[in-house]
């Protein structure tokens, strides 16, 4: 039987040649890449089993990460395998037998002009406090726009970020800015404990990656962060604009009032982007997009409570950089980028 070590570096050499962003190794199944959101099963190689899968965790895991694994049943972290590829890894249980993923993290940060934002986005660069919330499903890109917006503030402007990320996916250098990057349950125990700390020191730019921790725990943290002196990035799973501000609401509830609460976000929000990847026509994906900017009818609604009608502001208002996700979604149809079924 091959190794674990040399299987592994097969087929994971066999995902980057085709381009795929994720492997999956199941018990009873063929290893399967995922390429533009298709499921693809690796022909010729032998079916997966529990030995092989058991191999590869006692391989790749350190001793803590094997006793977390063993308390939780689940387990994502940042390895660098083949001497020289980032993976993010999920170890999950599924029929009380081990299943692994694979995520490749591209070494190069995608430039943020190449991402396709409206230039009135762009205005981040020249804001110096406020709320950022990036936003959408599993495996759309967010953490990839999170990280060239963190990255175009390192080339052109002198801060102190600090990034609080489950895991540490892409690694940084520091440019013009000063990056600490820290990882929850590691360098710091909670992402509360870390923005404690952060409104403590002179900090310019905080990143808070999607994670596991309640919200409640740190949103309000968060919200003093952004009234005050600091640009807040905030990353999280969602699937529309209305669902991201009412996690953050949601967050924020447990200390203060629902008004309250609508008044904090209605003066700190810059914009919120929320984002899908559709299979492009010809291969590869691309984004769509739904960003609305907090501008004064924006902010009006969220103060009253009145958030299922920011759809009518969005509308009228493509000039200050809005485009609903409907709207992002057509225009990809009409420029022949995409094919109309597969947008859903």
């Amino acid at each position: 039987m091959e190794t674990a070590s040399f299987y592994l570096g097969k087929v994971l050499a066999e995902m980057l040649k085709r381009n795929a962003s994720s492997m999956h190794l199941s018990v009873g199944n063929l290893p399967t890449l995922k390429i533009d959101h298709r499921i693809v099963p690796l022909e010729g190689e032998d079916i997966v089993n529990t030995e092989m899968i058991q191999k590869i965790i006692d391989l790749y895991l350190d001793e803590k990460e094997k006793e977390k694994l063993s308390q939780k049943k689940a387990l994502i972290a940042v390895k660098t395998l083949m001497n020289k590829y980032r993976f993010k890894v999920g170890i999950f249980y599924q029929r009380n037998m081990p299943s692994v993923s694979f995520h490749y993290i591209a070494d190069k940060v995608v430039e943020l002009q190449e991402i396709g934002l409206p230039s009135q986005f762009m205005q981040i660069l020249n804001v110096s406090s406020g709320l950022i919330v990036v936003a959408g499903p599993f495996s759309s890109g967010k953490t990839t726009t999170s990280v060239s917006i963190i990255e175009e503030f390192n080339k052109q402007k002198e801060k102190h970020i600090i990034t609080l990320e489950d895991p540490i996916e892409y690694l940084f250098y520091s440019k013009k800015c000063v990056i600490e990057q820290r990882e929850i349950g590691i360098d710091v125990l909670s992402v509360k404990d870390g923005l404690s700390y952060s409104l403590n020191e002179d900090v310019g730019l905080v990143y808070i990656g999607e994670n596991k921790d309640d919200m409640s725990d740190y949103m309000p943290l968060a919200m003093e962060l952004a009234s005050g002196n600091s640009l807040v990035i905030l990353e999280m799973n969602s699937q529309n604009t209305l669902g991201a501000l009412e996690k953050v609401l949601n967050g924020l509830e447990k200390t203060y009032s629902r008004e309250a609460s609508q008044h904090m976000l209605a003066d700190v929000l810059f914009a919120t982007l929320v984002q899908k990847l559709i299979p492009r026509r010809g291969g590869g994906m691309v984004m769509a997009c739904e960003i609305i900017m907090a501008t004064p009818p924006i902010r009006s609604l969220i103060r009253d409570g009145k958030m299922l009608q920011m759809d009518s502001v969005v509308i009228t208002s493509r000039k200050d950089g809005m485009i609903s996700m409907k709207k992002s979604l057509e225009e990809l149809v009409q420029r022949g980028e995409v094919r109309p079924e597969d947008l859903y």
